[in-house]
């Protein structure tokens, strides 16, 4: 799940990206140049929805890693030695958490991003 929140994530700087390519081409003096607003309208919402479906999954990824940590945590015996390696909490599982849970932070800001510039765009 959270290689595929990864490439959601991929694909949204590429679409931000695009973000700018289509700003250049608005303030060119040449108004033939310049994208329909259907076309800017069409470019958002595709961005935006490409964050939105990027958080669930990042979301849902982010919950099965935590339970998975916590699944590990409650199988440890309290006060004795641990005899399976696989039960222990190791570094790595923090990072995977904390990687899914900025992957969230930064679909959350794109789609914000994505909102703000179609809200000012309708206005």
């Amino acid at each position: 799940m959270a290689i595929v929140g990864i490439l959601l994530l991929c694909f949204r700087v590429y679409w931000a990206l695009r973000y700018r390519k289509m700003a250049k081409l608005l303030q060119t003096p040449n108004s033939q140049n310049h994208p329909s607003k259907e076309d800017v309208i069409q470019n958002l919402r595709i961005g935006l929805l490409g964050s939105l479906v990027g958080l669930l999954i990042a979301f849902i990824a982010s919950e099965v890693t935590v339970s998975i940590i916590l699944g590990k945590a409650v199988a440890q015996p309290q006060g004795v030695a641990i005899y399976q390696p696989e039960n222990v909490i190791r570094s790595l599982d923090i990072f995977v958490m904390l990687a899914n849970v900025n992957m969230i932070g930064a679909h959350f800001f794109g789609g914000v991003t994505s909102l703000g510039l179609l809200y000012w765009l309708e206005e």
